[in-house]
Formats: structure tokens, C-alpha cells, sequence
């Protein structure tokens, strides 16, 4: 009996350190340098959001906007003038990172407004159907939503378009700085 567990022990103690054996090393670009900053990794060493699709899910979405300014004549008197400026403003509001703490909503309810030029909105950031919207447009030179977070983010992607003077020629100087106003409740 006592020849048989000991042979068991054996056996065992053989297998178990057989298992920890392969012929597979780590590449050089896999190896831990603790001399390193981070021991070597970087960010670029994972996967996007670690290649768990629920992160990526959550994540906010972009969504085309098309705006009723791209077809109108209104738009089309702007960007068609010479030595136009234009620009690309992306803003966002909310928790820029994911903050599970967070357990109201907050009225991010605004517009965005310029003194001269035009906008044209193209893309909504992490817009909740049902709850985030953009207000019918009634002026090139703003946009209005209503916006509500709580963990993330909403926001949007704007082209803005900034004539060397006014496009109806109302006599604006071509130094007259253009204001452009970011205006939400918080």
C-alpha cells in the first residue's frame, strides 16, 4: 500500500512538472523589462477597450447628422465666398471617461452660436435616441439641442465657415473678430 502511494507521488510530481513545459518563449516584444516605464507595455499592447465587446457598446456612437443648412442657398452664399476660413470644432459634455458614480442625469440642454459665417452640424456624439436631440435650425449661425447625461458623454462635430466680411455685406469689417459662444446649463 505504502509502494503504491509512493509510486502515485511520483507519478504525479513527474506530470505536474511536466505540464508548466512547451517549446512556446515570449517574443522580445512580450517580455516584462521591470527597468521600464509600465515594464515595457504600452497602450498600443491591448486591444481596443481589451476586446470585451460589452465596453465597446457602451461606448458613445457617432451619427451623421444632415443638416438643413448643406442644401440651401443661405449655406451655399457662404462657402462660396473667396478667402472663406473654415474650421472643424468638435465639443463634448458629460464625463469625458465612463464614471459609474455618477447617478442623476444632468440637463447639458444648449446651443452653440457664432456672430458671422455659418455652421453646419455633422455629426451627433453619444446621443440617446428619445432623450437627446437637436432643435430644428432657424439660423446658419446656430445650433440648439437638448442634451441629458449621466456615466458618459454627448456632443457634437461642427463645420464652421467664417467669411473675410459679412456675407449680406452689412458693412462688418474684415478684422472684426468672430465670436463663437458655447452656451449649456451647468
Amino acid at each position: 500500500m505504502l509502494k503504491r502511494i509512493l509510486v502515485l507521488t511520483l507519478l504525479s510530481g513527474l506530470l505536474a512538472s511536466m505540464a508548466g513545459c512547451s517549446k512556446d518563449s515570449a517574443s522580445p516584444e512580450q517580455e516584462l523589462s521591470i527597468a521600464q516605464q509600465f515594464g515595457g507595455f504600452t497602450p498600443t499592447d491591448e486591444a481596443p477597450n481589451f476586446g470585451d465587446p460589452d465596453l465597446t457598446a457602451g461606448l458613445a456612437v457617432e451619427a451623421e447628422y444632415n443638416d438643413i443648412y448643406l442644401d440651401s442657398l443661405d449655406y451655399d452664399s457662404v462657402v462660396n465666398l473667396p478667402a472663406i476660413n473654415a474650421y472643424a470644432l468638435r465639443i463634448i459634455w458629460g464625463s469625458p471617461c465612463f464614471d459609474s458614480t455618477i447617478t442623476e442625469l444632468t440637463d447639458w440642454t444648449g446651443s452653440l452660436s457664432m456672430s458671422r459665417g455659418g455652421m453646419i452640424l455633422r455629426r451627433t456624439i453619444g446621443f440617446e435616441p428619445n432623450q437627446d436631440y437637436i432643435l430644428p435650425r432657424t439660423d446658419r449661425k446656430l445650433i440648439e439641442w437638448v442634451s441629458f447625461t449621466s456615466v458618459h458623454h454627448d456632443g457634437i462635430f461642427v463645420y464652421l465657415f467664417v467669411p473675410p466680411f459679412d456675407s449680406l455685406l452689412d458693412s462688418m469689417a474684415v478684422d472684426t473678430p468672430v465670436t463663437v459662444t458655447f452656451d449649456t446649463e451647468p
